[in-house]
């Protein structure tokens, strides 16, 4: 692995996890899967960019080696604007 930028987010310490009140999880299983996402989107933007636990050395090894195969042939990238319409075409 290369000394980068994902070195330094993988020696961030861990807070501490706050485990949720048992009724607010009793009640997760009845929503329905659109409350659900709903839910979950709304937990993922409540959390800042500082409170992200940090990325396994395993994801830095990964994010280092698509730097490098982007940065060896930067035309294979995709535009953001063009990503959705490639993954219709791709599931479809």
């Amino acid at each position: 692995m290369r000394d980068g930028w994902g070195t330094a987010i993988l020696r961030q310490p861990r807070p501490p996890m706050n485990k949720p009140d048992k009724p607010v999880m009793d009640q997760l299983p009845k929503l329905s899967p659109v409350e659900t996402i709903d839910l979950s989107g709304e937990l993922w933007d409540g959390i800042s960019p500082a409170e992200l636990p940090p990325s396994t050395a395993a994801q830095i090894e990964e994010l280092d080696r698509r730097m490098a195969e982007h940065e060896a042939d930067p035309s294979s990238a995709i535009p953001a604007e063009e990503v959705p319409a490639c993954l219709r075409a791709r599931f479809e």
